[in-house]
């Protein structure tokens, strides 16, 4: 690896690997201090021509970027928005969010990371790879996915999340899962058992699930049924009960009146690293 000199800027470009979507953005504060680290994965795996800086999520980088703490905006290789998923056939989604969060290790001394105190936050397909990446520790040795040395967030926050694949039949895409992993589970139950967070759910990682009870492409009744089947004591659920599945995260197009609430929310989740 090529060691990396930070400049004391407020955006800096990283590559984690060779392909051209396989990078991040780290916002740093021109400090000495060693900071404490926000990572933000945002949603939309089948968007492949969708910019990094396109999505919701970027109010979340924008928001905390100047305050005393690294963001790693993270961007990860995405399913063709048509046809057969070739650009991101599975494990690729999942093997990139894994490399993007370890590759922090490579830049933690150059970088003055703090990754004893990380804040991982995911929306909607970003919060079913966040809740799948603070279960990282459940995939069992078999797997494709498994790593005996990864980055384990301290918290994390999963807003509007994919988290069960048996209950991909009501969401507004349905088809996308089979697509993201490549065929049903039936035809591959492996991949199914470590990539699906409920079947990750029994680990005691720090979580907190934050969904609308209006979303229409991911219904609250999976983040419901997460916490009901899960033996995680540090899992929570706030739910937002007039919030569709933006509700959180204003846009240039729409205001989001839970947008406070999710601040109140993630602050305290970094008053607690």
């Amino acid at each position: 690896m090529t060691s990396v000199i930070i400049d004391p800027i407020v955006k800096k470009k990283f590559s984690y690997g060779p392909n051209n979507d396989q990078f991040g953005h780290l916002y740093r504060s021109p400090t000495d201090q060693k900071l404490p680290v926000m990572v933000v994965i945002h949603g939309g795996y089948w968007q492949h021509t969708t910019d990094l800086d396109d999505y919701p999520t970027k109010a979340i980088v924008e928001h905390f970027q100047n305050h005393n703490l690294a963001v790693w905006n993270l961007e990860y290789r995405r399913m063709n928005v048509q046809g057969d998923n070739v650009t991101a056939p599975w494990p690729a989604v999942f093997e990139d969010v894994a490399a993007g969060l370890d590759f922090l290790y490579y830049i933690e001394e150059v970088a003055n990371l703090d990754l004893n105190k990380v804040l991982l936050i995911g929306h909607s397909a970003g919060g079913h790879l966040a809740a799948w990446a603070n279960s990282r520790d459940q995939i069992k040795p078999h797997s494709e996915l498994y790593r005996d040395h990864f980055l384990r967030p301290k918290h994390t926050i999963s807003i509007a999340a994919v988290l069960d694949f048996d209950g991909a039949h009501n969401l507004s895409q349905p088809h996308q899962v089979e697509r993201l992993m490549g065929g049903t589970k039936v035809d591959w139950p492996l991949r199914y058992a470590a990539s699906d967070p409920t079947q990750l759910a029994h680990g005691q990682a720090s979580i907190c699930l934050v969904h609308g009870g209006l979303d229409e492409d991911v219904p609250i009744s999976q983040a419901q049924s997460y916490v009901a089947h899960s033996s995680n004591e540090n899992l929570t659920l706030e739910e937002m009960p007039t919030a569709g599945h933006f509700g959180m995260l204003p846009t240039d197009e729409q205001p989001a009146p839970y947008w406070p609430q999710l601040i109140t929310l993630i602050n305290s989740a970094l008053a607690r690293l």
